[in-house]
């Protein structure tokens, strides 16, 4: 059923790519959720469409800002946004997502000459995974080293405590600082590589932190003002 899914999603009218997959009927034409691409990433570079899949993160997922929206636009084939946002105004997963569909293709098919292939605004896909692993650091309070990833809208939209510093989000910087630092040692780059691998070792107490041991709960960091709070996610 999995599978058969997928058949019933492919499109070949979008410019992205002659075959191309949208995420649901019952959404906006032509539009592909990162969300979902990145759950269906090894179907999709694998088996399935690996150019279309190419052509959708570089032409169209790569130059999106992580921070806002949540969608590749397969009706676009350009339109690099360079709008600064000094918070999530989008959808909290972005960047995650982006990163692992895009580590998922490289696994998949072996195409690390990807990395080296520049996006429209000039810069290389293995300095946007680069930034994408990276881009928590300017979502930080003074009180702590976890990022906010803002509030019920950005995250899961039915949890009303699973807001600000998340764990599940700020464990995904620590996954990705170390993939990222991978790529960088695989392209020559130890330098990067070791000052990523830092960065992650630097921030994972900070989220181990979060875990409650014997109550079976994570709890996340709210902002409240001068008091801050935690609450339990189960």
């Amino acid at each position: 059923m999995g599978i058969l899914t997928m058949l019933e999603l492919e499109r070949t009218q979008f410019p992205v790519h002659p075959r191309s997959f949208i995420t649901s009927g019952e959404r906006a034409s032509g539009t592909q959720f990162y969300w979902d691409a990145s759950m269906q990433s090894t179907v999709w570079g694998a088996a399935q469409n690996p150019p279309g899949m190419k052509a959708a993160l570089a032409a169209a997922g790569w130059c999106k800002n992580p921070r806002s929206e949540a969608v590749i636009y397969l009706t676009r084939t350009n339109g690099f946004d360079a709008e600064v946002h000094d918070r999530i105004t989008g959808y909290a997963f972005n960047a995650c997502t982006i990163f692992k569909a895009a580590l998922d293709y490289l696994r998949v098919t072996g195409d690390a000459a990807f990395l080296d292939e520049k996006l429209e605004d000039g810069k290389t896909v293995l300095q946007r995974m680069d930034e994408m692993a990276t881009d928590w650091k300017t979502l930080v309070h003074p009180d702590s080293p976890l990022a906010d990833y803002g509030e019920n809208q950005n995250l899961l939209e039915c949890a009303p405590a699973y807001i600000g510093r998340v764990p599940s989000c700020n464990a995904q910087n620590v996954w990705m600082m170390r993939q990222a630092a991978a790529l960088q040692e695989l392209k020559g780059n130890a330098a990067r590589a070791r000052e990523l691998r830092d960065d992650a070792e630097k921030l994972l107490p900070a989220v181990l932190s979060l875990y409650k041991p014997g109550d079976g709960v994570w709890y996340g960091l709210h902002n409240d003002g001068p008091a801050r709070r935690t609450a339990a996610l189960r």
